[in-house]
């Protein structure tokens, strides 16, 4: 998917985590798996 990749190629620049985002969707949880 083009905005996975994306996300993934701006963390890796920037130096962070997709968790590190803290994109909590409420009672439909994290769009993240937890380790």
């Amino acid at each position: 998917m083009l905005l996975d990749e994306r996300m993934t190629e701006l963390c890796d620049r920037h130096g962070i985590r997709p968790e590190g985002l803290n994109l909590g969707l409420g009672p439909l949880g994290s769009p993240f798996p937890r380790d």
